[in-house]
């Protein structure tokens, strides 16, 4: 079973290479113009056969419609009730309902990353605040290059932007709620 699949694996793959040759010398010899044309061609001609067969048909489709129609009147008028009742239904009370669950789910996305934003911030302020504190007391032991280090770390922590704190997807929207749209030393 394998050797035979294998064999009309490798069957197919010799065609479209045939065919992808043969396709690609047509096009260096321009034939691929007289292929466009034909099939242009082709085209037209079916679609006025097309054409011909649905005028001639239509009168005998409209009848039948018809026929249908006035067989099946009474039920038809309540099918079309019944749709334009669930209509109504899902136009005032489903998608209503819907739109503002989902513009109340918006606001909450939103707050959730300004809280967030504004915890990473705090959390940043808190860090330079314990930073300054080890500065000052590395300075007061007489230890100016650890007192240097921390202030410097401390810098950066103040120099970073403000969009870098935020979490869960986030977007600018968010700095510009809170108010911000700079680093942390606006």
């Amino acid at each position: 079973l394998a050797a035979k699949l294998e064999a009309r694996l490798r069957s197919q793959q010799h065609s479209n290479l045939l065919l992808a040759s043969t396709i690609a010398s047509s096009i260096e010899r321009g034939l691929d113009r007289e292929l466009h044309a034909e099939l242009v061609r082709q085209g037209k001609d079916a679609q006025g056969v097309i054409s011909k067969i649905c005028h001639d048909h239509s009168e005998d489709f409209l009848e039948s419609v018809g026929k249908v129609v006035a067989a099946l009147g009474g039920p038809c008028e309540g099918v079309r009730r019944m749709l334009e009742e669930a209509n109504h239904e899902l136009q005032t009370n489903t998608g209503h309902t819907m739109l503002h669950t989902s513009i109340r789910l918006e606001r909450l996305r939103h707050s959730d990353a300004r809280a967030r934003t504004l915890s990473s911030m705090v959390h940043a302020c808190r860090r330079v605040a314990v930073l300054l504190e080890r500065a000052r007391k590395q300075a007061a032991l007489g230890r100016p290059r650890a007192a240097l280090d921390a202030v410097e770390e401390a810098r950066a922590c103040l120099t970073t932007p403000v969009s870098s704190f935020m979490r869960g997807g986030a977007e600018a929207g968010v700095l510009i709620g809170l108010g911000l749209t700079g680093g942390m030393d606006h």
